[in-house]
């Protein structure tokens, strides 16, 4: 909701200039930054930036593959569709009683364990791809290097690859508001920089 604001922002805007209507669109790698933000900022009434997430499914894993995939299922809306599409339902109701996971240290080791365990079994981009299926905030995370080769970079417009009259051609950040021309339409969309 947040990434999107400032699309609608702008369309709202737009069409009060214009009277057109607007088509509004919020990349992943623009919702996963929110998601991940928190890990990235320190509050000053925290000690660290994390917000403050389940006793045992954690923010980050590594799959099959070595890399890592960053998650957010901290909340049981999250949580119970993933394990529904794990075929492990049957794990809610205990990882739903927080409470009891977190006066039982070894009760709450054998869950992390079995999170952990989890991943193992499919690459970072299966799992990234399942996590959207079921609408579950997941995402592969990728270096600057990885991120810029996407074709999602380019189709949200967060990277552009302009000519630099020194440097000559260079990927850099796209605009926060795009005003582009589609079908005769003119368009806001919404990226980050």
């Amino acid at each position: 909701a947040m990434t999107a604001s400032s699309a609608v922002l702008g369309a709202l805007i737009q069409k009060t200039k214009t009277g057109l209507g607007q088509q509004i669109f919020v990349p992943l790698h623009d919702s996963m930054y929110q998601g991940m933000g928190g890990n990235l900022i320190r509050h000053s009434k925290r000690n660290e930036g994390r917000q403050v997430s389940h006793p045992a499914v954690g923010r980050v894993y590594k799959c099959k593959d070595g890399k890592w995939l960053n998650i957010n299922m901290s909340h049981p809306r999250f949580l119970e569709p993933f394990l529904k599409s794990i075929d492990r339902f049957e794990w809610f109701k205990e990882l739903s009683d927080v409470e009891k996971l977190l006066s039982d240290s070894e009760h709450l080791s054998i869950w992390k364990e079995k999170f952990d365990s989890i991943w193992k079994n499919k690459t970072s981009k299966e799992w990234e791809d399942k996590m959207g299926e079921i609408g579950v905030p997941g995402s592969v995370s990728r270096t600057i290097e990885e991120w810029i080769k996407e074709d999602q970079a380019f189709i949200s417009g967060a990277i552009v690859d302009i000519e630099d009259p020194n440097f000559g051609k260079m990927k850099q950040p796209g605009k926060l508001v795009q005003n582009i021309e589609k079908e005769g339409v003119t368009c806001l969309i919404q990226t980050h920089l």
